[in-house]
């Protein structure tokens, strides 16, 4: 059964984002345009295309449970519905140029016909089993026309992807960079699919993040339409600068676009706060169960497989959170949380991190740091380090031989303010003066033809950017084409006292190791309340080990009745939960008139990891917080800080 959930749990991930799209475009806006209409069918089609599929795994995994005709009827129910989907995806993106409808070049005749014949023969397969069937005893059997499986829709796709470049000249800047991830991820999700087999079926979910992207990047009108109210208004007020009548109504045009502006970008932000859980909460069971086989089995190529995984549910939720943060910041809800850090605590996590990659790439890492640099200091120590891991990611990356060097180096300090210059330097490929201006745009990649195995959003850069114009710096590249280049910032940050890094060597190259939080305490008892199954399994592995008794709640009121009965140690519990959520769950127990647990520290468990998140807790009263998806290192060192 495991299994099985595993197969199928990220066809279960596109129909929660396929759905939560659709009721988020058919609900907000009421003048839906042609693009829109098939937008939303082309969201159906996903989900109609996914539950066919997860019957498809069902009866593959329990072949006896139904008729082999009707175990193939489904089967060649999800070839038409494949067909659709690619075809309806098509029409999407060929909606917005404006030649379709009068005038079809030959890739887009060409595409209607493949998908026509594509659908037919999936319906002549249902008599005639020419692409697969089941025998009498339930065993699924490849027919004759079996490829078109695949490359039916794959055929649909690239004529798609070949009338769309055919046309370019028709869709604006964004229009065709989105349709173009669109396919790209579409076609990677593909070729992993058929690499690796049936055990992972990604293709449904490469087109429901593909579809995701082209929401938030063309398919959201808000920031459009507050502008143009906004223009609307400024016009209104010019034309009527000499009447005071027309004045007023621009005035009140004007604070009507500024509404109308902050609940769109309270919608956005809601969405993405949603968007985050729903994402991040299955992608936590994803995360813990391979880490849980990584550290218990013993057969090496399970381990094998289970890490292979593991690290591609990394790079998954790298490009989330890209795509967030991205959001985040065009929407202006990004901010800034200034504490003390130690500067040398950062750079030796970035030393560990980076030589690692640096090495297994055959390259030399080096770390140029000033000894007379004063080590603490008042910043946003996680932003400083996203930015500095982007530039250092991208040394790598487009490094082949040589070295990437981070070098630190202070330029003064005045009133209590240390400049300090941060600069990347490596020994890669260069940028070419003319290419230049690509480096900061979105989902621009310099040298596509040249990079194809490099993967990435095209975001790092310009989140960079961002970040440091938040923080009142810029970004400047010295770079020499097939020679290497030179990223570098500079950051005033207040200093706290006079301690210095003194000989970076042994401060931050030396004697480094990760060493995995380990729980020494026992007899303790702790619950964990979480409405997904999973989770909860995932939260007794990681504790696996550990002399202490858990208990497992799968609601709020499960967990009411536990806290009548026994009194915990600690207790962990999900903020966003069915009918009672995690807060007024929280409330209740406090409030229990016979309840045992009335001052037992209680630790949030929730996917929004935004800024301002914890403190929002601790506010509310609770001890911690636990962002998911966690590790098994995190959760260790949460339960220690609490119940040592």
């Amino acid at each position: 059964m495991f299994g099985l959930v595993r197969n199928i749990d990220f066809l279960i991930i596109s129909i929660i984002i396929a759905i939560i799209l659709h009721i988020f475009v058919s609900s907000r806006y009421k003048n839906i345009s042609k693009a829109n209409r098939v937008f939303m069918i082309a969201l159906r089609m996903l989900v109609i295309s996914c539950c066919v599929e997860i019957l498809v795994t069902i009866t593959r995994t329990y072949p006896h449970m139904l008729p082999p005709f009707i175990m193939h009827v489904i089967r060649s129910s999800y070839s038409i519905a494949n067909g659709l989907l690619a075809t309806f995806v098509y029409r999407y993106s060929r909606s917005y140029s404006e030649s379709f409808e009068t005038k079809k070049n030959w890739a887009d005749v060409t595409t209607l016909l493949v998908a026509a014949a594509y659908i037919i023969i999936s319906i002549i397969d249902i008599p005639t089993g020419i692409i697969t069937w089941y025998t009498e005893d339930g065993t699924y059997v490849h027919g004759p026309l079996y490829i078109i499986t695949y490359g039916g829709a794959a055929l649909i796709l690239i004529f798609a992807l070949t009338a769309t470049l055919t046309d370019k000249k028709y869709y604006t800047r964004e229009q065709f960079i989105s349709m173009n991830i669109l396919y790209g991820i579409t076609a990677v999700a593909t070729v992993v699919e058929i690499l690796i087999g049936s055990s992972v079926l990604i293709i449904m979910f490469g087109i429901a993040l593909g579809l995701m992207i082209v929401f938030l990047s063309l398919e959201s009108p808000d920031y459009a339409k507050a502008v143009a109210a906004k223009e609307e208004a400024e016009r209104e007020r010019s034309a009527a600068e000499n009447a005071r009548i027309d004045a007023e109504n621009a005035k009140l045009q004007a604070e009507k676009a500024k509404v109308e502006a902050e609940k769109a970008n309270s919608a956005k932000s809601d969405f993405l706060a949603r968007m985050s859980h729903e994402i991040r909460t299955p992608m936590n069971a994803i995360m813990g169960m391979n880490e849980t086989i990584i550290s218990t089995t013993h057969e090496a190529q399970t381990k094998i497989y289970s890490t292979d995984a593991y690290n591609a549910a990394h790079n998954l939720l790298d490009i989330i959170n890209d795509i967030l943060d991205f959001s985040r910041i065009e929407s202006g809800k990004l901010e800034l949380i200034d504490d003390n850090y130690s500067l040398t605590s950062m750079l030796r996590d970035l030393w560990v991190l980076f030589s690692t990659k640096a090495n297994e790439k055959g390259l030399t890492a080096t770390f140029d740091i000033d000894p007379n640099l004063c080590d603490k200091r008042i910043g946003d120590r996680v932003r400083v380090r996203q930015i500095l891991i982007n530039l250092l990611n991208n040394a790598i990356k487009y490094t082949d031989e040589g070295e990437v060097t981070l070098k630190v180096s202070s330029l003064g300090i005045a009133e209590g303010k240390d400049h300090v210059k941060y600069e990347i330097i490596d020994t890669g490929r260069g940028i070419k003066e003319e290419d230049m201006h690509k480096l900061f745009e979105a989902f621009a990649r310099i040298e596509e033809n040249k990079s194809t195995n490099i993967a990435g959003t095209g975001l790092g850069i310009s989140i960079t950017t961002s970040l440091l114009t938040l923080m009142n710096s810029k970004l400047n590249v010295d770079s020499v084409y097939e020679k290497g280049s030179n990223f570098y910032f500079v950051l005033e940050q207040e200093v706290v006292g006079e301690e210095k890094i003194g000989d970076y060597k042994s401060a931050v190259l030396e004697d480094v190791t990760i060493a995995e939080s380990t729980i020494e305490i026992t007899g303790k008892k702790i619950l964990c309340v979480d409405d997904t199954p999973l989770n909860l399994k995932v939260f007794r592995a990681f504790l696996k080990n550990v002399d202490i008794e858990i208990d497992l709640a799968e609601s709020a009121k499960d967990a009411l009745v536990l806290t009548e009965k026994s009194a915990y140690d600690l207790i962990f519990m999900d903020h966003l939960m069915p009918e009672i959520d995690g807060v007024q769950c929280f409330k209740m127990i406090r409030e229990q008139e016979n309840g045992q647990n009335h001052s037992t520290p209680v630790i949030a468990l929730t996917a929004n990891a935004i800024k301002g998140a914890k403190e929002k807790y601790e506010e509310m009263g609770f001890a911690d917080v636990c962002f998911k998806p966690y590790t098994k290192d995190q959760l260790n060192q949460i339960v220690n800080s609490h119940l040592a």
